[in-house]
């Protein structure tokens, strides 16, 4: 019973946030087949990717649903999965890879060269992501590292 209770009450403490009122707390996948969307990316270490909540510029891999790990999909005409940006809802800063493929952070303006990707799909079937590949770096993706973090993963 002490264990129910404890449970009771954390679910009483979680905060009443609209936007994840019939959401399902984001955990439908996102099938890049709609319209501009609020979405959360989850990553293979289990968490989501969000702006760091001390310095909002750099990106951090050790997010849940909260307002820092929100990001609007924007489409830039033609294929949607050619070209796509993640403009965080927090801080309307874009996700962006710079400085040669080397970098990345969430700083990019609207229409920033940086701030475009292609969203890699596994197959034809399955439209949810499994890699995020910068339009302007070829080659150079967003990748997370269990000791490193967030990092630019190569196409090897």
């Amino acid at each position: 019973p002490k264990e129910e209770q404890k449970e009771e009450k954390a679910k009483e403490e979680e905060p009443k946030d609209p936007l994840l009122n019939g959401l399902n707390s984001f955990s439908i996948k996102y099938t890049f087949d709609d319209d501009e969307q609020t979405v959360i990316i989850k990553h293979n270490q289990g968490k989501t990717l969000r702006i760091n909540p001390d310095e909002n510029s750099k990106i951090c891999e050790k997010g849940g649903s909260g307002q820092f790990a929100r990001w609007i999909v924007e489409f830039d005409g033609g294929d949607k999965y050619q070209r796509v940006t993640f403009k965080n809802t927090k801080t309307n800063k874009y996700l962006r890879i710079t400085n040669e493929g080397k970098d990345i952070d969430v700083s990019g303006e609207q229409d920033d060269d940086g701030n475009y990707f292609k969203a890699i799909t596994n197959d034809k079937d399955d439209k949810n992501c499994i890699k995020l590949e910068s339009c302007q770096f070829e080659g150079k993706f967003v990748a997370v590292d269990a000791e490193k973090g967030v990092i630019i993963g190569e196409d090897d």
